[in-house]
């Protein structure tokens, strides 16, 4: 763990491209959560919801060096890497942040701007959030049935058909702002 003080955003990065490969569901989809310390419970609870339906890999892109220790103190140490700086364009808060707070917000869109960087390096990524729990060993199966070509795929906390008009609603302004992050890099 000592070797990790010296790294830089060049090894983060080399660190956290190798692990994510690794990491491939059916050798193909990176199933991954962006976390903080903050949500540290919430992530042994999502990664034993995995494990309870058979899934071994995948990949927590921690926020923070503290969540990564953690990572690596309860043996996911294969399973996760510290998000390069480089990668981010602002330092996103470390303590669990409460819903519509600034704290939060910047989390949130931390999570795009890794995920973009992902893609670009030819990943497909199913993201999902941390205080989300998985039901059933076939949802990849079911993604990969359905959405064979997706780069991208994100989960939510509910899916129900009157998000597609409901301003209010956390998946429409979702949709929204991946479709404009996405065109505003874009237009870079």
């Amino acid at each position: 763990m000592n070797h990790v003080s010296k790294f830089n955003a060049s090894d983060w990065e080399k660190l956290l491209l190798k692990n994510a490969k690794a990491n491939l569901e059916l050798n193909k989809y990176l199933i991954t959560a962006v976390s903080n310390n903050g949500n540290f419970e919430f992530v042994l609870n999502f990664i034993a919801s995995l494990k309870l339906n058979a899934y071994s890999k995948f990949f927590i892109i921690c926020l923070d060096i503290k969540l990564y220790e953690n990572m690596v103190k309860y043996g996911f140490a294969n399973n996760a890497a510290l998000v390069p700086s480089s990668w981010l364009p602002y330092v996103p808060a470390t303590k669990d942040s409460s819903w519509k707070t600034k704290d939060y917000n910047l989390i949130t869109q931390t999570k795009v701007h890794i995920v973009y960087k992902l893609l670009l390096n030819g990943l497909t990524v199913l993201l999902t959030d941390v205080d989300l729990v998985w039901l059933s060993p076939n949802i990849v199966k079911y993604i990969d049935f359905v959405a064979p070509k997706h780069e991208f795929i994100y989960t939510t906390d509910a899916i129900i058909e009157r998000q597609k008009t409901d301003h209010d609603n956390d998946q429409f302004v979702a949709n929204r702002v991946f479709k404009k992050l996405i065109q505003a890099f874009h237009k870079k």
